[in-house]
């Protein structure tokens, strides 16, 4: 009899214990990506942990996204969101992919490229559009490496071949200018100078680069 209520209590008391553990639930949202921990460990969707415990929530966003802040359980901003798990609760992380804009300008003189090169600013998420434009009385291309810019034009005409290509965010993209004939390259403009291939980080909130033949 005594052996039996003992393993009665026993169970009872594990019950009781396993009934003392508390759900969190993580939520992620935005055009973002990212990792979450709760109190160092993982806990990318739901996790448990003893009822009125302490649980510091921390967000690392990933590869071209950014940490936006959070909601819910009386959590805000980006650092670390700390909960008193007294019942279930959920908290949503808010994420969002990085932009970055390149404004490659149309030319004021012989620049009839029509939606091809008539932006003023490109922004996008985990890719960015590059937009070539070419100026001046003179025939030539611009070449980029990585491939995706082929871009030519001739006097009173049209940009011809690929002007436009989308590149993944953070990509440094070189640009080479070839003249025709007996047409030369006068130069970028700034940021790039000279007559050099020009290099851009597609990191800056705004690039402003034109390539002139004569």
């Amino acid at each position: 009899m005594r052996r039996a209520l003992l393993v009665a209590i026993l169970l009872y008391a594990g019950f009781v214990f396993a009934e003392e553990k508390v759900r969190i639930s993580i939520v992620k949202s935005g055009s973002g990506s990212g990792s979450i921990t709760a109190n160092g460990m993982d806990c990318e969707h739901d996790c448990l942990f003893d009822k009125n415990s302490t649980v510091t929530i921390a967000a690392t966003p990933g590869t071209n996204s950014t940490f936006e802040g959070w909601s819910g359980a009386n959590c805000s901003g980006t650092g670390s969101c700390v909960v008193n798990l007294a019942e279930e609760t959920t908290v949503t992380a808010n994420f969002a992919v990085k932009t970055f804009a390149v404004n490659i300008p149309k030319s004021a003189n012989n620049n009839t490229c029509g939606d091809d090169c008539s932006y003023d600013s490109l922004t996008s998420g985990s890719s960015v559009d590059l937009v070539i434009a070419i100026s001046g009385s003179g025939h030539g291309s611009v070449v980029s490496v990585p491939a995706g810019i082929k871009c030519t034009k001739k006097s009173g005409e049209k940009l011809t071949g690929k002007c436009k290509a989308s590149f993944p965010a953070n990509t440094s993209v070189q640009l080479t200018a070839n003249p025709d004939g007996k047409f030369s390259f006068a130069g970028w403009s700034s940021p790039c100078a000279g007559k050099s291939p020009c290099v851009i980080s597609l990191k800056a909130a705004k690039t402003k680069v034109e390539a002139t033949f004569k």
